[in-house]
């Protein structure tokens, strides 16, 4: 949502908020492949014991 609501103004190169759009989605890219990679291993542990 924040990416969002400050792409939709007029956002300058090289800005502050240019920044920040990047900023967010870079940490919502390390956070989502964080839980991901942590999901798979406990999965993958639990399938080893239990098969």
């Amino acid at each position: 949502a924040y990416i969002v609501q400050v792409s939709l103004g007029d956002v300058q190169h090289g800005s502050l908020e240019y920044r920040t759009i990047f900023a967010a989605g870079i940490t919502l890219f390390i956070f989502t492949f964080l839980l991901n990679t942590i999901s798979y291993r406990i999965r993958k542990k639990f399938r080893e014991k239990y098969e």
